[in-house]
C-alpha cells in the first residue's frame, strides 16, 4: 500500500477532476478560479463566436465538453504528471549507477592480447 501512493493518488485526482470537469465545465483549480473549459467550433470563414450569458441554449449546449473530450482532458492533466513523476524517479534510480561507471558503461572490451 505504501509502495503505490503514485498510483493512489493519480486514481484520486482522475475521480476529481473527471467529476469537475462533467459537472463544472473546468478541473478543480479551473473550477476555483472561474475558469471553464469549451468546444471550439470551426465554421466557415473563421470560428464560431464564444457563447456569452445572453447566448442561446443550443450554443450553450454545443459549446459543452463531450466524453471523449473529458477522457482527453483527464488524460493530460493527470496523466502527464504521473508518467513525468515516474521518469523522474526512474532517473533518479538509475542516473547515479552510470554516472560512477563512466562512459564505458555497457560496453565489453577485451585486453590487446587475451590468453
Amino acid at each position: 500500500m505504501l509502495n503505490s501512493f503514485d498510483e493512489l493518488y493519480a486514481l484520486l485526482m482522475l475521480a476529481v477532476e473527471r467529476h469537475y470537469l462533467r459537472t463544472y465545465g473546468g478541473g478543480f483549480t479551473e473550477n476555483f478560479y472561474g475558469l471553464k473549459r469549451e468546444r471550439t467550433i470551426r465554421i466557415k470563414g473563421g470560428e464560431a463566436p464564444r457563447a456569452s450569458r445572453g447566448a442561446p441554449e443550443l450554443m450553450r449546449k454545443t459549446l459543452q465538453l463531450k466524453e471523449r473530450d473529458v477522457w482527453n482532458n483527464v488524460a493530460i492533466m493527470v496523466g502527464l504528471p504521473y508518467l513525468k513523476r515516474k521518469l523522474d524517479e526512474s532517473y533518479e534510480t538509475h542516473a547515479p549507477q552510470a554516472i560512477i561507471v563512466g562512459p564505458q558503461y555497457g560496453r565489453v572490451t577485451l585486453p590487446p592480447n587475451p590468453s
